[in-house]
C-alpha cells in the first residue's frame, strides 16, 4: 500500500457513507491522480474509469467527464493505445468547448 491509498481508502469509505455520485465521483477522480503520479497506472484507470462512469451516466458532470477523458487519453497514448486515446482527447475537447474552457481546448 502506498501512502495515497492509505490516506484515500478512508477517505472513500466515509464519503460512500456520507454522501451522494458527486463526492464519490470526485474522490475517485482524485485517488486516480494521485494513483497517475505513483506510476500506478492500472490502478489509476480503474479509479478514473470509475469517475468517468458515475459522472457521466449517474450525475452528468460534464467538467468531471471532461478532465477524466484528458487523463485517460494521456494515459492511453503512453500505454500506445494511439486511436482510444485520440478518441477521448477528441471528446475531451469538444466538451471543453461546450463548457467554455478555452485553456483545456488549447491543452487538447
Amino acid at each position: 500500500h502506498s501512502k495515497a491509498q492509505d490516506t484515500l481508502v478512508p477517505l472513500f469509505r466515509k464519503v460512500e457513507e456520507l454522501t451522494g455520485a458527486n463526492a464519490k465521483a470526485a474522490v475517485m477522480f482524485v485517488s486516480g491522480l494521485a494513483l497517475v503520479t505513483q506510476q500506478n497506472t492500472p490502478e489509476a484507470r480503474v479509479r478514473l474509469m470509475r469517475a468517468l462512469r458515475i459522472s457521466h451516466g449517474t450525475i452528468g458532470n460534464h467538467q468531471v467527464v471532461q478532465q477524466c477523458l484528458c487523463v485517460l487519453g494521456g494515459l492511453s497514448m503512453a500505454q500506445g493505445e494511439v486511436q482510444q486515446a485520440q478518441d477521448m482527447l477528441k471528446n475531451a475537447r469538444i466538451l471543453a468547448k461546450n463548457l467554455g474552457d478555452p485553456a483545456t481546448q488549447m491543452l487538447v
